[in-house]
């Protein structure tokens, strides 16, 4: 298990932001929960066996054009998680991964919302819970680009909420 450890801005490589004094590893269980608003940045691959933001204030953003971010497990978002979504980003080109299910009562934004993208940005989960919102922003340019959400397994029964 591997802590974010100040309600303080920081990188995810950065070392000293965890409670264990390393950068959690791919079998790591990590948990953003400490209270405060806050901005977890991912600006280089990363892996993690699962991710648990249940700070409402934290923010997760990961920037990292052509970069992979693989949570094997489930991911559990009750803050906010962006992927690509800095509106002073157009890069795009990221891909968050998630092998389990996403759990989302907070919010996640893929795209920017005042930039077209220069190459598609894409959520890819095993199955998809929860109420929160996921906008997905960020098209354009002449060659547009997009993102994405992809779902793997069969979908629920019911829908709830707006599709668009």
């Amino acid at each position: 298990m591997t802590s974010w450890k100040t309600a303080a801005d920081g990188s995810w490589t950065d070392s000293t932001v965890w409670d264990t004094g390393t950068v959690p590893e791919p079998t790591d269980d990590v948990f953003i929960s400490i209270g405060g608003g806050y901005r977890v940045s991912i600006t280089a691959s990363i892996t993690a066996a699962s991710l648990t933001i249940s700070n409402p204030s934290a923010v997760v953003v990961a920037v990292n054009s052509g970069g992979l971010e693989t949570i094997s497990g489930n991911l559990t978002n009750a803050g906010a998680l962006g992927l690509d979504s800095d509106s002073f980003t157009s890069e795009g080109g990221s891909s968050f991964i998630v092998g389990g299910t996403l759990t989302n009562t907070g919010s996640i934004v893929v795209g920017p919302s005042t930039n077209s993208l220069g190459a598609d940005s894409t959520l890819t989960v095993g199955a998809l819970a929860g109420t929160g919102g996921i906008a997905l922003t960020g098209t354009g340019g002449t060659t547009p680009k997009q993102a994405e959400l992809n779902v793997l397994s069969a979908a629920p029964a019911t829908q709830t909420g707006t599709s668009r």
